[in-house]
């Protein structure tokens, strides 16, 4: 057997379907070979099949002085099942060719007349890797209504993704867990889904991943589990969030190219707290395909009005933090060394952040934040400090109480703290059910 991809291509009498060489030869297809075509235009397939009481002839031309078999389709046939130069299969085998639509092309096909459709019915499946706490796949499966379905998720770390199979309002009894590395997860297992969300982990893409590791970001092997898992799951729309500086990387430039040639129309928009309306400040890459044909021309959310609402709008009550206060001289030594350093020509340092409750705005708590790393944020009163609580941490990011509710701090700091502003991926589901008007979801 053979198979070989090609092109139907336009000439000005018909569309046509041209295939010569020794591929011919091989599957019984001589010059002056009789044969039969049948067609079935449900599969979009042609077959042609060795007869000698057939009505068509293998045809032949010249090269080099040697003769070469041609099959020449060339009729209006072609145009109804095949558009202009649409790709095609050509599988050869003994006495038989068969001609059908490229496998991505139907797949295109598949994936966008089962999204328009489940969005339509408001039951859009959904799926997510790399999913960690469910913090963006219950932002994206509420902005989406809600009425759909989350088919699988996969997470690497058994805490995270036990934390989201009791609290995330996305999984139900009827979610696969996927609990491994995405790169070693089996192709079977990622069912068909129209929306598919993930975070590759942004250490491999990050500045202060790279300080850190001294890794180089094609060192992000979790690149091919993503891709395997898109092409097993055939989403419509894909929706991808990572820091600012993946933008920019050969993980993401990858990823990008690939998508395109599989046929998504991509879109890429920093979204930050201009967008959300969110106390931290946490900017962040997102990247959105959607499947050619059912692509809008744009995909932007737009930014929002300010409340300038006030920290202190957020904090918990004093009774239920009194035990968090501290004087940490630890770290206000560590800081005056590190000034002293910058100031005698030692290079930048990270400045505290001490706020103390008029602030409208904070930076980014990452993933330590438990361990009081001096760059993150800390609120003062007086001689005293102390973090945020984790309720404290999920008001900043604007995240449910449902999704750490009951979780040790430390996990509960290391699952917000790697996640996004909530409303960051709520707003691009809204986006998104909005253009393609999602049964269940307000206009």
């Amino acid at each position: 057997m053979q198979v070989t991809y090609s092109n139907a291509t336009d000439t000005k009498r018909a569309r046509r379907v041209w295939i010569e060489g020794e591929h011919n030869n091989r599957a019984g297809f001589t010059a002056g070979t009789k044969y039969r075509m049948d067609i079935s235009e449900a599969q979009k397939r042609i077959t042609l099949t060795v007869d000698p009481a057939g009505d068509k002839t293998v045809s032949s031309c010249t090269r080099a002085g040697k003769s070469r078999p041609i099959i020449d389709l060339h009729n209006k046939t072609i145009e109804a099942l095949y558009p202009s130069g649409a790709r095609i299969r050509i599988q050869f085998e003994r006495h038989l060719i068969t001609i059908t639509e490229h496998h991505e092309d139907t797949a295109r096909k598949v994936r966008e007349d089962q999204f328009q459709r489940n969005a339509k019915s408001g039951t859009l499946r959904e799926a997510s890797a790399c999913t960690g706490g469910g913090v963006s796949t219950q932002a994206i499966h509420e902005g989406l209504g809600g009425g759909g379905s989350l088919k699988w998720v996969a997470e690497m770390e058994l805490k995270y993704i036990d934390s989201a199979a009791q609290r995330c309002l996305a999984v139900d009894d009827s979610t696969t867990m996927l609990i491994a590395p995405v790169e070693e997860i089996e192709s079977r297992f990622y069912a068909d889904c129209d929306v598919l969300s993930f975070s590759m982990p942004c250490n491999k893409v990050s500045l202060a991943g790279k300080a850190k590791t001294g890794e180089h970001e094609t060192d992000s092997t979790e690149l091919f589990g993503i891709m395997r898992a898109i092409e097993a799951s055939n989403p419509a729309v894909i929706i991808s969030e990572n820091v600012v500086s993946a933008k920019t990387s050969p993980v993401y430039a990858l990823m990008r190219a690939e998508l395109r040639r599989k046929g998504y129309k991509l879109f890429e928009q920093i979204l930050d707290a201009s967008h959300t309306d969110s106390f931290e400040n946490r900017p962040r890459y997102w990247l959105v395909g959607i499947s050619e044909g059912i692509a809008p021309e744009s995909f932007e959310v737009s930014k929002v009005a300010r409340s300038g609402r006030k920290l202190s709008e957020l904090l918990d009550p004093p009774e239920i933090v009194a035990d968090l206060w501290a004087e940490n001289p630890g770290l206000k030594a560590k800081a005056k060394r590190d000034a002293e350093k910058a100031k005698k020509g030692g290079g930048s340092f990270f400045a505290r952040t001490l706020l103390t409750g008029i602030e409208t705005a904070c930076g980014v708590i990452g993933k330590g934040y438990n361990k009081k790393r001096s760059g993150e944020p800390f609120i003062v009163a007086g001689k005293l400090e102390r973090l945020f609580s984790a309720a404290e941490h999920a008001r900043v990011k604007s995240i449910p109480a449902n999704l750490i509710e009951g979780l040790p701090k430390s996990v509960a700091h290391e699952i917000m703290g790697q996640s996004v502003d909530y409303r960051q991926p709520l707003r691009i589901a809204q986006l998104l059910a909005t253009i393609y008007n999602v049964q269940g979801v307000a206009a």
